[in-house]
């Protein structure tokens, strides 16, 4: 059974050793220096969590005013170079909600939020 175990630690390893050093296909990225100033690398995961650690993604535009955003947006746990679902809003506009409600210091409620020009 330990042996089982240690071979199958062993394999993933050594699976995960060849994914990383394999270039991206194209159309593919690994982060954002991929993609153009437009876009950033985005990761649709969809295996198992214990599994998720994609290490490409494709290259998606950024979001611009008026595109509805992920306050909370993040990137992929098993590679932080990629964003996860979407790309964030481009440069100079911040995510945030059409209206807030600040319920206390650590819960708050952007409602219909949209990419907006930085304040």
């Amino acid at each position: 059974m330990k042996g089982t175990i240690r071979f199958l630690v062993l394999l993933h390893v050594l699976i995960g050793t060849v994914e990383c050093s394999i270039e991206p296909e194209e159309g593919q990225c690994r982060s954002d220096a991929d993609c153009t100033e437009e876009e950033c690398c985005v990761g649709l995961d969809r295996r198992r969590f214990i599994f998720s650690h994609a290490t490409t993604g494709t290259c998606r535009s950024l979001r611009y005013q008026g595109f509805s955003c992920h306050v909370f947006l993040s990137t992929n746990p098993g590679n932080s170079n990629l964003h996860v679902t979407y790309c964030p809003c481009a440069e100079g506009l911040e995510c945030r909600g059409t209206s807030v409600d600040k319920l206390n210091a650590s819960h708050i409620i952007h409602h219909d939020p949209k990419c907006l020009p930085k304040e």
